[in-house]
């Protein structure tokens, strides 16, 4: 019997109480709503959940951290992953900060 068959006992006691989880991925567009099985979803794990991201004005309001907030030339960019990311989204985002890390000589690979 190993130290963790307690977990294997008590996962299949849910399992027959039906009250087991599955976690599903969503692979549609990360928007404001998602179809789950059959059934359309408001999906709060979006980046998008107010349904804004095309939003013009909010796209020209947007700005970078940079001076004041942090000093002259100490300028960056704040990412933050969501669940509502899919894996190609994250994926595009790595490619292109290692794209311009290289093209800007930070990352020499």
């Amino acid at each position: 019997m190993g130290k963790l068959t307690f977990v294997d006992k008590a996962l299949a006691e849910l399992g027959e109480k039906g009250l087991d989880n599955t976690i599903r991925t969503i692979e549609s567009s990360a928007g404001a709503w998602a179809t789950i099985g059959r059934r359309r979803v408001l999906n709060l794990c979006s980046d998008d959940y107010l349904d804004l991201a095309d939003d013009q004005r909010l796209r020209e309001a947007a700005t970078a951290i940079a001076f004041p907030t942090v000093p002259h030339g100490k300028a960056r960019t704040r990412v933050t992953m969501l669940a509502g990311h899919s894996a190609d989204d994250l994926e595009l985002g790595v490619d292109a900060f290692a794209h311009v890390g290289r093209e800007l000589g930070v990352i020499r690979r």
